[in-house]
């Protein structure tokens, strides 16, 4: 994939929910990431789904720098980068204008604070990555 059209932006994962599936999922879009480059699993924490999030743990268990960390999280997503560039992501997520209403709050996780977002502005926190890191980000999408 990544020779036909160059690193991946942006990788969102709804597939099949058994682990095998979100392993090969998950390791598919592992290997054809850009550096900067964030992943998107639905159905995260769903207790209807648990092998995805059980996937998800497993990418995150790499704590090396070069390793996984979760960015941000919605009611049904997480979003995941790689761990150098977590707290830049983040910080464009808090410091988004049109979240300065709350609707943006924080959760914790492996003891630091995450942004959670509600789902319906998946669409804003995107448009506000691309106007707060620079157009390119999403390019891919």
């Amino acid at each position: 994939m990544n020779a036909a059209f160059g690193p991946v932006r942006f990788f969102s994962i709804d597939g099949a929910h058994d682990l095998e599936h979100v392993r090969n999922d998950r390791d598919v879009a592992v290997a054809t990431l850009h550096e900067k480059g964030i992943i998107a699993f639905d159905d995260y924490c769903s207790p209807e789904w648990p092998d995805v999030t059980l996937a998800i743990f497993e990418l995150l268990a790499d704590e090396s720098e070069a390793g996984f960390d979760i960015l941000a999280v919605s009611r049904k997503k997480a979003y995941v980068c790689r761990k150098r560039y977590v707290d830049d992501y983040a910080e464009a997520i808090r410091s988004a204008p049109v979240f300065a209403n709350g609707l943006v709050r924080s959760a914790s996780f492996k003891g630091r604070r995450v942004p959670f977002a509600y789902e319906s502005y998946g669409a804003i926190v995107k448009q506000k990555l691309n106007d707060q890191l620079g157009r390119g980000v999403f390019s891919a999408l």
